[in-house]
């Protein structure tokens, strides 16, 4: 998560389907930082997985691990990783598409 708090997408959804994070004083206690539309929710063992399943196929793996988007100073980012040396993959080319003049159709 954003914060660090939560390490994997199944304990994001864990934290969100109990109604996010509580008060220290427990789950009575009123929260003002969180917005109130954060609500407990139930979900099951399967739609929890298909969403985790579904989230992990957004993950663009060549965004990622693209160099330029690196934070060399942290050292616990994902994107600082062993490989920095590795030269960037080739992307081709990409040219517009051929404008084409819009056709006059007479009625």
């Amino acid at each position: 998560m954003h914060d660090g708090s939560v390490a994997t997408l199944a304990e994001v959804i864990d934290h969100y389907s109990a109604g996010g994070r509580q008060a220290p004083l427990g789950p009575a206690a009123s929260n003002v930082l969180k917005d109130r539309r954060i609500r407990p929710f139930q979900i099951s063992v399967q739609e929890k997985a298909d969403l985790v399943a579904f989230l992990e196929s957004l993950t663009d793996q060549e965004f990622v691990h693209d160099r330029r988007f690196r934070n060399d100073a942290d050292p616990h980012s994902a994107r600082s990783d062993p490989d920095a040396h590795a030269t960037p993959i080739e992307r081709p080319q990409q040219h517009p598409p051929e404008r084409r003049e819009a056709q006059r159709v007479d009625e």
